[in-house]
């Protein structure tokens, strides 16, 4: 996959969490009812993003349910962690297949929708300006691990960057 590629898709992977933010602070007043739909809407996702990775990768059957069941695990028993690390390598890993790297961009920026309402929701007393910064600071290592993974695999595996 070329880097440029790479780049522009885990920014606009990223960004779901700025719209939700934006979103959800344009709708502040729907905020109180949506908030315990929201951690909801972001399992399912993250269970969409699990089972995605694994038909990407079609292992054995039995690889597959532990897989997912480990996922759906963690999913169901710790909720409100941030997850943005593991994406940042389902991403990578997604990421060396064309057709892949679009459909988990696009997942990611889904997921990134109630993550960043969420985020809002927490931190509603704080400008927008505020809440944003503190949502780059917590979920930018998305963008982080998911470049840094990519360069280092551009410059060591495939001896090039462009």
């Amino acid at each position: 996959m070329m880097l440029p590629a790479y780049v522009l898709s885990a920014i606009i992977a990223f960004s779901g969490v700025i719209a939700g933010i934006i979103l959800a602070s344009r709708t502040a007043e729907e905020m109180p009812t949506a908030e315990k739909y929201l951690p909801r809407l972001q399992q399912a996702v993250l269970i969409a993003i699990t089972g995605f990775f694994i038909h990407s990768f079609k292992p054995d059957l039995l690889i597959a349910i532990v897989v997912f069941g480990l996922a759906l695990l963690a999913v169901v028993l710790r909720p409100g962690l941030n997850y943005y690390p593991a994406l940042a390598v389902i991403f990578f890993l997604s990421g060396q297949k064309a057709g892949s790297l679009f459909a988990a961009s696009a997942l990611i920026f889904l997921y990134g929708f109630p993550t960043g309402s969420l985020h809002f929701i927490k931190n509603r007393r704080a400008g927008l300006r505020e809440i944003l910064k503190k949502a780059a600071l917590k979920y930018g290592v998305f963008l982080l691990l998911s470049l840094g993974i990519q360069l280092l695999y551009s410059v060591f595996v495939l001896r090039k960057t462009f």
